[in-house]
């Protein structure tokens, strides 16, 4: 290491890197640091020690200068050592924060002013001296740096006037193209006898972009998927300057874009988002959807669909060289027309033994709040007396308009067809041989032949919808008890259920290897299950598998 001349204070806290050796001994480094400062800071007085440790530590005091505790004078001095003990320490291994795994170093370095810190009391005229020098660097420093902040700030400035002078340029640009596409477009709403649906129209995975060009490159790639689009509204070109401004401006908002799009359905299972949502997951997995769109042409030649979903500019785009146009719907109806009916009459009835309900008790505008334990009971009561049943495929069928009954019937369904009641209308009495079917905490299907004992309606952990069961099972002599706040079936009698129902059975080279048909937990056991038994005609006095 070069040794130092001596030079005035303000030189001398001026931090220059330098070459050091970081691999050798925490008291070698301790060693250089110390004669580094002596020769650095005549005047000063420091203690350099070593710990030694799973990693070494190099601790840095400052013990005694001829300036005050506090002062900008000592404040620098400190800065110096601190950059010339972290000089010697290296990080060979970041660690890893996820895992508050720490970094690894070479040697741990501490640099403080020493607890028992002492001002020398005699300065000499030079000290002074190189005081009043290091206050005029300092102050020159600050005016540096004034100044140059004050340049920067200018340039900023200067910057930023040409970003808006650049914005404002761009956005009259835009303004100007949009006019020029407003003033050719020609915008047809279709009304729901004009509706046509665009088949097999390719959406990019990517949305929001601003240019077609885009989404063509991205279809282009394979990085697409295809989808029924219901035409509801159309917008025609007749120039090619608007055509393609539009085109390469598909991120602003448009008028004649405002409120169009969304998804849509012809499953005619449903009326309403609410039916949708009461669905099962496997349920919902089955219904089909399509958007709503909006067909942009040009020279009345189609060009491309814009899916706006209810926004004001083009958030989904599909592209149409592979797609073609139907009139008619793509969706085949899920219900029977018989079906549709049939639960459609079952929808009117029960709304009318409701609005029955209502008009007897004279509740009217209180039913579904402060009323609504005596209008569920009486509803249940006017519903056994008219030999009608409620289910959800009749709940369904009710006008969208009426989203009070159709909530309230799935309430009034959800407990009908909760364990407790359908274990209280069972009629299942002592010494009853039942089978239950229901899929174990393991999540495969577990089959119980018991004698029945009793039950009681109760609590269970976080369901308070819950049964407790006593039986004794098949060749037992105790009784056991079980809670039951799931997915449970209950036949009356002894039953077995063949392995093939819920197993695939292959023999080959004298071997017998049965695999299940199902993933852990898949519910539609429960449906092979009640299907076996349906075809005997044996039905379930106890079924909470239809409870969504």
């Amino acid at each position: 290491m070069k040794k130092n001349l001596m030079i005035n204070l303000w030189e001398a806290v001026q931090w220059e890197a330098f070459d050091v050796d970081r691999e050798q001994e925490a008291k070698l480094m301790a060693k250089e640091i110390r004669g580094h400062l002596k020769s650095r800071f005549p005047h000063c007085k420091f203690s350099v020690t070593t710990e030694r440790g799973w990693t070494d530590s190099i601790y840095l005091y400052i013990k005694s200068t001829p300036y005050e505790n506090g002062s900008i004078y000592l404040e620098y001095i400190l800065n110096y050592c601190k950059e010339l003990v972290d000089h010697y320490k290296h990080c060979y291994d970041p660690g890893d924060p996820y895992t508050d795994l720490p970094a690894s170093y070479n040697v741990y370095t501490h640099a403080k002013i020493d607890y028992d810190y002492v001002q020398r009391e005699m300065r000499s005229e030079d000290i002074l001296n190189d005081m009043k020098l290091f206050d005029s660097c300092l102050e020159a420093k600050k005016i540096a740096e004034k100044e140059k902040e004050d340049r920067e700030f200018e340039l900023y400035l200067l910057e930023e006037e040409k970003k808006k002078m650049e914005d404002r340029k761009r956005v009259a640009e835009l303004k100007k193209k949009m006019q020029i596409v407003e003033n050719d477009l020609t915008v047809k709403e279709l009304d729901e006898g004009s509706q046509y649906f665009i088949v097999d129209a390719d959406f990019a995975k990517l949305n929001k972009r601003n240019t077609l060009s885009e989404y063509q490159e991205e279809v282009a790639a394979g990085k697409s998927d295809s989808q029924n689009v219901l035409i509801t509204k159309e917008v025609d070109f007749s120039s090619e300057e608007a055509y393609l401004h539009f085109t390469e401006m598909l991120l602003s908002h448009f008028e004649f874009l405002n409120n169009t799009g969304g998804s849509y359905t012809e499953d005619n299972r449903f009326t309403s988002e609410v039916d949708y949502y009461q669905m099962d997951k496997s349920e919902r997995d089955t219904v089909e959807w399509a958007s709503k769109g909006v067909g942009v042409y040009f020279n009345d030649v189609l060009m491309f669909i814009i899916d706006s979903q209810r926004s004001s500019y083009a958030k989904y785009v599909g592209l149409v060289d592979n797609a073609y146009l139907q009139k008619s719907s793509p969706f085949k109806p899920v219900l029977s027309e018989n079906e549709l009916n049939k639960f459609k009459e079952q929808a009117d009835n029960i709304t009318e033994i409701a609005l029955d309900v209502i008009y007897d008790l004279n509740i009217h505008g209180i039913w579904a709040d402060e009323k609504w334990t005596v209008f569920k009971n009486t509803f249940k009561s006017y519903l056994k007396a008219a030999g009608e049943t409620i289910c959800k495929e009749a709940i369904r069928q009710i006008d969208s308009s009426q989203l009070d009954f159709k909530k309230s019937f799935y309430k009034i369904l959800s407990e009908i067809n909760s364990i407790p009641e359908q274990f209280a209308n069972s009629g299942l009495e002592k010494g009853e041989k039942i089978t239950l079917f229901q899929i174990s905490d393991w999540g495969c299907m577990q089959a119980s032949k018991v004698t029945l004992d009793s039950f009681i309606n109760t609590k269970y952990a976080q369901y308070d919808k819950a049964v407790k069961v006593v039986f004794k099972p098949e060749r037992k002599r105790n009784l056991f008890s079980t809670h039951f706040y799931g997915d449970l079936l209950v036949y009356r009698g002894w039953h077995d259920l063949p392995t093939e129902v819920l197993h695939e059975v292959i023999k080959e080279n004298n071997m017998t290897i049965t695999r299940s048909k199902f993933l852990s937990c898949d519910k539609k056991q429960y449906d092979e299950i009640l299907a076996h038994f349906d075809k005997q005609n044996i039905k379930p006095v106890i079924n909470t598998v239809i409870v969504n």
